[in-house]
């Protein structure tokens, strides 16, 4: 009986009120302090260390919640004064704040972590993105194609592993997935494996009296060439040091542009040509009898870029290497 007063006294003590407040001031020593310092640390690696918050907490039945407010004279709701691009950003320093702190290694997993109304902090957030995948596993799910330059950018540069799919439509079939990156996206390398295999494939088919729809899958493989002469451009000759839409101009790889020479500069021209010469992108004269482009030139115009390649890979590798 006396054990079981003194539980009965003991009761108040842990009421929901009690224990509320109990925890109130653990998390205040414990953790609004350490939350605080990791989210200016986050908000300094995302841009937008300008913004000042402070943390509200507040107790939810032995809970303690937290709420970014804006560090200012009156308590203003953080949507009514940053941006949505800001926003996001905050949202996403948060998310990194809660999970340095939480220390495990659990994975983690984003769905468009970045949209056209932030895209100046595109970099930033890939960074960041890139470092926490040092630590944990990182699942990305994005529709920016810039973004995801970043992303293999940056962990091409620091040799970190990753893997890419993408997602189609097969048939009737939606979101299959598919390893590698869409055609737009693709590295050269991959490309010109992948139209080798395609003039293959029409040669193989090929009859002596062509149909239109062979015709037309030729033309549309010459049109591909087309474009991965232009990516060669870009990705191998300048050595990825101007790329379209990328907000910097990579330095680090210009030691790699060896330039053309006027051969290789006519040889490039000339595959060009003949690319155009038969690409969908043109119209011919409806009357021109002009001989039809065969699976035996696709293939020579291809194994030609490809050479042209490996000469001037090799011409780096001895420019790179130290005079005795």
């Amino acid at each position: 009986m006396k054990l079981v007063a003194k539980l009965e006294q003991s009761r108040g003590k842990f009421g929901k009120r009690a224990l509320t407040d109990a925890s109130k001031r653990f998390a205040s020593e414990a953790i609004t302090e350490k939350l605080s310092q990791t989210l200016i640390q986050e908000f300094s690696k995302l841009g937008i260390e300008y913004v000042k918050i402070k943390l509200n907490e507040r107790g939810d039945k032995g809970k303690i919640k937290h709420t970014l407010l804006l560090d200012i004279p009156k308590n203003t709701a953080i949507r009514d004064v940053l941006s949505e691009g800001e926003q996001r950003s905050l949202a996403l320093a948060a998310f990194f704040a809660e999970v340095t702190i939480a220390e495990h290694k659990g994975g983690i997993i984003f769905d468009d972590p970045v949209s056209s109304l932030d895209h100046h902090r595109r970099s930033l957030v890939a960074k960041r993105i890139l470092e926490e995948s040092s630590k944990r596993q990182v699942i990305v799910f994005t529709h920016d194609a810039v973004f995801l330059d970043y992303l293999s950018s940056y962990a091409e540069n620091q040799n970190q592993k990753s893997s890419i799919f993408n997602l189609v439509w097969e048939s009737s079939k939606s979101g299959v997935v598919v390893s590698g990156l869409p055609w737009d996206q693709e590295k050269y390398t991959v490309r010109i494996d992948t139209l080798k295999k395609e003039a293959s494939a029409i040669k193989n088919g090929w009859s002596a009296y062509p149909s239109e729809e062979q015709k037309l899958r030729l033309a549309k493989t010459y049109s591909l060439l087309r474009a991965t002469v232009e990516r060669v451009v870009e990705d191998f000759i300048l050595s990825g040091v101007v790329k379209r839409f990328r907000e910097y101009i990579n330095l680090k790889q210009l030691e790699s542009v060896v330039g053309l020479t006027s051969g290789e500069e006519k040889e490039l021209q000339k595959i060009f040509k003949n690319c155009c010469a038969v690409t969908e992108a043109h119209d011919p004269p409806p009357f021109q009898q002009a001989s039809t482009k065969r699976p035996i030139d696709l293939e020579s115009d291809i194994g030609d870029l490809e050479a042209l390649i490996n000469k001037i890979r090799d011409r780096r590798k001895s420019q790179s290497q130290p005079s005795v």
